[in-house]
């Protein structure tokens, strides 16, 4: 079966809807690294899967995982590391794709 001129094959990845924005499930200080040191969880650009750890918010010294809603592009991270990010706040702005 041939591919008519300007079909994108099946395994291409394809952009859909509108960016999603990741929010803060709590109030807490936001971790973009697993340990001090340690290489950040993501990165502008990268591609995550649905479940993926995008950071962590730690409130009374609980380390609460935020992930990812489902598979993505990380078009940009909205918070520093360190900061203190209140219930709701966006923390990353996603574009999702969908396997085709």
């Amino acid at each position: 079966m041939a591919i008519a001129p300007g079909a994108v094959p099946r395994e291409a990845a394809a952009v859909v809807a509108a960016p999603d924005l990741v929010r803060s499930p709590l109030f807490g200080v936001l971790h973009l690294t697993p340990a001090p040191g340690a290489a950040v969880f993501v990165q502008a650009g990268d591609t995550v899967d649905a479940g993926q750890t995008l950071c962590v918010v730690e409130a009374m010294k609980m380390f609460h995982e935020v992930k990812a809603p489902r598979r993505g592009v990380v078009e940009a991270i909205l918070a520093q590391a360190g900061d203190e990010v209140q219930a709701g706040a966006a923390l990353f702005r996603m574009q999702a794709v969908e396997l085709l």
